[in-house]
């Protein structure tokens, strides 16, 4: 690997220099052809009345002509050359050019005819000349400038070079070009073939249209420089990184016998190795036809267990092996951490909180959080059946079209702001419910949806590139829940002013036990903001489904609709719904076919191995390295044919009586971070489902369509269209 590296530079490098040629030469070439003769010494003039510029060329003339010119003025009085300068009759002594090319033998060109001769003096160069070059010295040649002009532009065979001009006289030396003339007893002859004087304007329109015609800068030997150090640095790095982090890698790979992941070339053409951008169009397009969750599975059965993929320019491995789960979840499950990717995406809304955070933060988060879900809280069912009384007087018992999905929704914030807060949204009350409180339920669920696709997808466009919209509901749902801190901290001051310890017979409220233990407010809101996620979604999206599989299983109906009876209309308890076996069973099948959060990721933390995946059978173990993702399909580990029997897609509850799950079944995630509220969600799930049984007789499905999903941060079913019938 190191030595494919070091060529692909060396390659990198080559290449470069052979561009760089090709655009110094054509430089040269595009440049020589602002003179008169490409292929005769020439020599650049300041002013343009000497002579008609031929055909917009530049300022430029044979040397040779201006001597034949001269010359032929009077033969009787030759030019004659002294250290003083060129001087000739038919010329004043006042006037000057000035020649820096040195040539003879040349040919006089009839098309080059002189107006007026009277403003120049010549005046050569200071060392004497060498045929066909510039009078060079030993190091150095010495020009007297035209004041006005700023630049000169030396051309050379391959290239030319600016010498910009400092002052009136000017000693330019020639080794800044790298030439050594003073090594050379003879210099050689035609070293530079022409000079051109500019002026600033001039030298910049001039540098322009160079940069225009190449396509690359001037300064293009420093860019190379750069580069070249760049790569040198790579280099270096990556040999130490081969004898360190490398032979570490190694080391750990052959000790525990991993073999890499097996490989799919469909998965990893060249431009998903570099990019991922085929799988991330795929998962759009799939999210937008709702069948993203099936997309997902169609994938795994076609690529194995576990396999490699990049999406959206993170390498990620995917897997549904019930013992890797376990070993990221449980065993080792110190070195994952949470994605990146869905900490970006969920802390615009939620902030840090314990869906959002690792480590002792996280950590922190759930000690605050869990003694709120103890089981007395769980089994106080009195407030919640307000809400309950609310649900079935929004249902029509004319047996007309309901969609319980969404009422279910409504439901659930309704209980979780008043469990949470000490005052509901009452989105289900006739009535009740505020348009402050309606626009809050509305501006929480396009929030969820916009962290959703930000997961899925590439977060920092969200960050970078966000609407209007999606700012305003988030600031809308942060406003919402400040009101609700800043009262809590309001009554906590309250009683600590009075010095009371107990709640008087107050009812429990969620935020009044948070801020006994913390007063900042940003912290307050983030804590609630990630209970209300999981409170309201878990529940929802469960009893939409379950109502969406009764009103199609009627045998199913009928079983539950005779547990239900044997309470004989008596309110359940907590007791009472911890013995209704098949309505565990139901709620466990309909989660197993529709987990409500369907996929899940952890990033390691430092290089580790996986129990299986590796090898073409995937039963090697593999080998993981730092800050990799790794990514599970619960929704197709869930109907996996090997876990749950060929009949695995089917709706069968009384699979439950006899199966006894492990890693296989992970609707409520598992180990340290195992939902803290499941208990909560499922009892909330139980006592409406026997309540709204205890109501409606008769239920009928109202939709010829088959599921669909509805995927924000959680999944549910897109409608629960159904007709109850009042008992």
């Amino acid at each position: 690997m190191i030595g494919s590296g070091v060529l692909s530079s060396f390659l990198l490098l080559f290449s470069l220099h052979l561009s760089q040629s090709r655009v110094i030469q054509n430089r040269a070439r595009q440049s020589l052809t602002c003179t008169y003769d490409a292929l005769a010494p020439v020599i650049a003039w300041p002013e343009e009345s000497w002579y008609e510029r031929p055909k917009g060329k530049r300022h430029c003339g044979r040397l040779t002509n201006l001597y034949s010119h001269l010359e032929s003025a009077s033969t009787d009085s030759p030019v004659q050359t002294s250290e003083q300068g060129l001087s000739c009759p038919a010329v004043s002594h006042n006037s000057r050019c000035f020649p820096i090319w040195q040539s003879s033998n040349e040919p006089s060109d009839s098309a080059l005819e002189p107006r007026d001769l009277t403003p120049y003096k010549v005046r050569p160069v200071r060392q004497a000349p060498i045929q066909q070059t510039f009078a060079l010295g030993p190091r150095s040649i010495t020009l007297r400038w035209p004041d006005d002009m700023q630049h000169a532009v030396f051309f050379t065979d391959e290239t030319c070079h600016d010498v910009q001009v400092g002052r009136p006289e000017f000693t330019w030396h020639v080794e800044r070009l790298g030439i050594q003339i003073a090594q050379c007893e003879s210099p050689p002859a035609g070293l530079f073939r022409s000079v051109e004087f500019m002026r600033s304007e001039e030298y910049e329109a001039f540098s322009r249209r160079m940069r225009r015609q190449d396509g690359l800068s001037t300064n293009l030997p420093g860019v190379a420089k750069l580069i070249t150090g760049l790569l040198t640095c790579y280099v270096i790095y990556y040999i130490y990184w081969q004898f360190t982090v490398g032979a570490r890698r190694r080391w750990m790979i052959k000790k525990h016998g991993c073999k890499p992941v097996k490989n799919t070339p469909k998965l990893n053409s060249w431009k998903d190795c570099f990019f991922g951008w085929t799988q991330l169009v795929l998962n759009a397009q799939a999210f937008k036809e709702r069948r993203l969750l099936e997309h997902s599975r169609q994938r795994f059965l076609r690529n194995g267990n576990t396999f490699n993929l990049k999406i959206a320019f993170t390498d990620m491995v995917f897997t549904i092996e019930p013992d890797n789960l376990k070993s990221m979840l449980a065993t080792n499950f110190e070195i994952w951490n949470l994605p990146d990717r869905r900490k970006e995406a969920f802390a615009p809304l939620f902030g840090k909180g314990i869906f959002t955070t690792d480590g002792a933060a996280w950590q922190h988060s759930r000690e605050l959080l869990r003694p709120n879900f103890v089981r007395n809280q769980v089994a106080d069912l009195a407030t919640y059946e307000t809400h309950i009384g609310h649900l079935i007087g929004a249902i029509p018992r004319d047996g007309s079209t309901i969609d319980l999905n969404e009422l279910f929704f409504r439901l659930t914030i309704d209980s979780a702001t008043e469990f949470l807060f000490g005052e509901s949204t009452n989105c289900l009350a006739p009535g009740a419910s505020s348009e402050y409180a309606t626009e809050f339920a509305n501006a929480f669920n396009r929030s969820q949806e916009t962290a959703g696709v930000a997961t899925r997808g590439i977060p920092i466009l969200i960050k970078l590139l966000p609407r209007s919209d999606i700012k305003r509901d988030v600031k809308y749902v942060h406003q919402f829940v400040d009101r609700y801190v800043k009262l809590g901290l309001d009554w906590q001051k309250k009683r600590d002013l009075e010095k009371s310890t107990s709640n008087g017979g107050e009812r429990y409220v969620f935020l009044h036990e948070l801020v006994k233990v913390v007063k900042d407010p940003i912290r307050l809101r983030s804590e609630l903001l990630n209970v209300l996620l999981a409170g309201r979604d878990t529940t929802a999206s469960l009893l939409g489904n379950v109502w969406f599989l009764l009103a199609r299983r009627p045998d199913v109906w009928a079983k539950l609709r005779l547990e239900v009876d044997g309470l004989a209309g008596e309110r359940p308890t907590f007791e009472l719904i911890k013995n209704m076996k098949y309505l565990r069973y139901v709620l466990n099948e309909t989660l197993r076919l529709y987990p409500v959060v369907p996929a899940n990721a952890r990033m390691s933390v430092v290089d580790t191995v996986l129990p299986l995946g590796g090898g073409p059978d995937g039963k090697s173990p593999l080998f993981i390295p730092a800050k990799k993702t790794v990514a599970w399909s619960v929704y197709t580990m869930h109907r996996r044919k090997d876990l749950y029997g060929e009949d695995a897609e089917d709706f069968k509850p009384e699979r439950w009586e006899k199966l006894r799950h492990g890693w296989e079944y992970l609707p409520f995630n598992g180990g340290p971070r195992i939902c803290i509220g499941q208990q909560f969600a499922l009892t909330e799930a139980s006592y409406t489902t026997i309540r709204l049984i205890q109501e409606f007789k008769g239920i009928g499905s109202r939709d010829p369509e088959p599921w669909t999903e509805k995927v924000t941060i959680t999944a549910a079913a897109q409608a629960t269209l159904v007709a109850l019938t009042p008992a």
